[in-house]
């Protein structure tokens, strides 16, 4: 899944548990949907910074859905339980 964060985020210092917000570019069938989570984790050694996420809820169609966490990576993502 191709993301592009709608939120600001500053890599070298997000703080563990910033919300962060996002709309999918891909796949097509869920292209423009938004999507929201948190920064996971976040660090920086010799110049390089790497953030972690974990999105928590996708708006598909009229519906919000909550992901589990688990599978949110990989050609498997599904989002099971409807949350609104």
């Amino acid at each position: 899944m191709s993301v592009r964060l709608t939120s600001t985020l500053n890599v070298a210092g997000a703080p563990v548990g910033q919300p962060i917000t996002g709309e999918v570019l891909s796949p097509a069938s869920f292209q423009g949907d938004q999507i929201k989570g948190r920064v996971t984790d976040a660090k920086v050694s010799h110049g390089k910074a790497t953030v972690e996420l974990q999105f928590e809820y996708i708006h598909h169609g009229n519906f919000d859905y909550a992901g589990d966490g688990q599978d949110c990576v990989g050609p498997e993502f599904r989002w099971p339980a409807k949350c609104r």
